[in-house]
């Protein structure tokens, strides 16, 4: 709260408040979260009634998890330093859907380990508020519904529940999304399908203009000659926002006949040249997990967005650092330049945990559940990743260092009673 009071903020999160005061409900931003503050700042204004909810829930999930490994204290104790990483500390102080989504579910994961069942239905509760925060949650949601659901069950008769389970949160929460949205914004066309597009482009064999003027037909081409050098010269892998800003020789779509014609394309040149598209998502995704670049972390130091004054205007809102925070500010940016401290950060540091994690521990469904959780969620980005931001693997992070903590108290318990055996025998 000290590091991120009142809320950090970014153009995603004032977009978010200024849709739900105006309330003219997009599908940009998932609806319900714009719900969910409409309902919070019907007791506090502004964004810290969001960070309040976020870092509640999220420091009582990661404590709730803990407890099922290590005694109380020692829980509380691991829950701070795991929080006060900076690759932790960094994403949970900005008021971002990804960020509740996480809270809602550590959360909603601890009271699925719980041998109530009143608190495992209050678990699932808290993991279809967490599915309704992200389009893409149910990847995070599906290990440990799969693992930790219904656990009294036969195996068979679990899966089939857990199936079950997930399916409902995973309908409901993009129906609750659907219901609540009262206009489309083609958020997959304009920041996945239109990049998929060049970048297909880029890495596909040599293709004829003619062909590709039959490909792109109606989409907001342009250029008429010379089609694939001019993508290959403006392929961008850091995402739609950074392509478009360098004046693109393919637009993004701006009407319904311009998505679907988008839509048509993308279909079209995954399904003809797939090769490609593999190539330019891997491109993508490695530079999510920083492979091949210098690490570094993403560190939010704005309270508001200056990019769109009347948008900041229209918010209400106006904040600045207090001398603390700029110091912490100063801290973590100098981490994050630092080589050798951000290389202990980087994303693909924590894949390879949990990868590692996971083979060592199948056996435990508390770890197993949380660890893949992460992972498969991480993964889900490989074809989903709008831009390589850093903020798409914090949950990756965090069950990580979730993962790391329960398996060295677990194997610390072991450790523990075979010298107590020892003696004796």
């Amino acid at each position: 709260m000290l590091y991120g009071y009142p809320g950090l903020m970014t153009a995603d999160t004032v977009d978010q408040l200024d849709m739900m005061r105006r309330w003219d409900l997009g599908d940009w931003q998932p609806p319900a979260s714009a719900v969910l503050w409409k309902i919070v700042e019907t007791f506090v204004g502004g964004p810290f009634g969001m960070l309040l909810l976020q870092t509640t829930a999220f420091v009582a999930g990661c404590f709730a998890v803990l407890c099922h490994e290590l005694a109380r204290k020692f829980a509380a104790l691991v829950t701070l330093v795991i929080c006060l990483l900076p690759p932790v500390l960094t994403t949970v102080g900005v008021v971002w859907k990804d960020t509740q989504m996480a809270g809602y579910l550590i959360l909603g994961i601890g009271a699925l380990m719980s041998e109530r069942r009143r608190t495992r239905w209050l678990g699932l509760g808290m993991l279809f508020v967490a599915s309704a925060m992200r389009h893409n949650a149910a990847a995070a949601t599906l290990a440990p519904i799969a693992l930790l659901w219904a656990p009294g069950l036969s195996r068979s008769r679990r899966l089939g529940c857990a199936a079950v389970a997930w399916i409902g949160i995973t309908v409901a929460s993009f129906a609750v999304n659907a219901a609540l949205a009262e206009r489309s914004e083609h958020p997959w066309t304009i920041s996945v399908a239109t990049t998929d597009v060049v970048g297909t482009v880029r890495w596909a064999p040599p293709l004829s203009d003619a062909e590709l003027r039959s490909i792109l037909d109606g989409t907001p081409l342009r250029v008429d000659h010379d089609i694939q050098a001019a993508f290959v010269t403006h392929y961008d892998p850091y995402g739609w926002n950074a392509y478009a800003s360098a004046d693109p020789p393919l637009g993004l779509p701006t009407t319904e006949a311009e998505d679907e014609a988008m839509a048509r394309a993308w279909r079209e040149l995954v399904t003809d040249h797939p090769a490609a598209y593999l190539r330019h998502r891997w491109t993508v995704f490695a530079k999510l997990l920083q492979l091949g670049v210098r690490p570094t972390m993403s560190v939010i130091t704005t309270f508001t967005y200056d990019g769109d004054p009347d948008l900041a205007k229209r918010i209400h809102h106006d904040a600045s650092p207090s001398t603390i925070q700029r110091a912490l500010f100063a801290i973590e940016n100098w981490v994050s330049s630092t080589r050798l401290i951000a290389n202990c950060f980087a994303p693909f540091v924590y894949f390879v945990v949990a990868c590692c994690l996971l083979i060592g521990a199948w056996r435990s469904p508390h770890v197993f559940a949380v660890v893949a959780s992460g992972l498969v969620y991480e993964l889900s980005f490989f074809i989903a990743a709008p831009s390589p931001d850093y903020r798409y693997s914090h949950w990756m992070i965090v069950t990580a260092l979730l993962g790391m903590a329960m398996v060295f108290a677990r194997r610390w318990r072991v450790g523990v009673a075979n010298a107590a055996v020892a003696p004796a025998n």
